[in-house]
């Protein structure tokens, strides 16, 4: 039987590689992500709302291309953490869930317009993403009747599907 508590790196790939098969498949289409996530891990990085927002921000490239390579490396830290049992299922939750606010708010500030706001529901609502949970939002807007910010919501949600990062 095997001993409580968090455990090794060696041990956390071998479970990487037989439990997550995604996150295999992230490390294998992008070689590179290994390395920041490893630096991440040895800094104890924390996937916040406002951590992840700098490192979009700092991310060279197109904002898409920015967002879908910050979402790879936040998801892969969040699992490794995950079946290293450095982190709870609460833990987990916030993370994945701040990770998925953090890339809505980006989305909306770059495609979105003034008085425009996107709103969770049920999974993102009630701060409970999982790895494969899709996005359940609605947009609001203050202001009359305009086609201006339905043109900005799907803006949002094309580019958001279009970078791959949520349905």
């Amino acid at each position: 039987e095997r001993a409580r508590g968090p455990v090794g790196p060696t041990e956390t790939f071998v479970r990487l590689a037989a439990d997550s098969p995604f996150l295999v498949d992230e490390l294998a289409r992008n070689p590179g992500l290994f390395d920041e996530v490893i630096d991440l891990l040895l800094t104890g990085e924390k996937i916040t709302i406002e951590r992840v927002t700098e490192r979009i921000a700092a991310t060279p490239g197109p904002p898409e291309k920015a967002l879908a390579a910050v979402r790879r490396s936040s998801l892969l830290l969040v699992g490794i953490r995950d079946l290293g049992e450095r982190a709870n299922v609460a833990n987990v939750l916030e993370e994945l869930t701040a990770l998925a606010e953090a890339i809505l708010r980006a989305l909306a500030a770059k495609w979105g317009q003034a008085s425009f706001w996107v709103l969770g529901l049920g999974k993102p609502g009630g701060r409970e993403i999982g790895y494969g949970s899709d996005l359940d939002v609605v947009s609001a807007y203050e202001g009359g009747e305009s086609e201006a910010p339905q043109r900005a919501a799907q803006a949002v949600l094309r580019k958001s599907r279009e970078a791959g990062l949520y349905e």
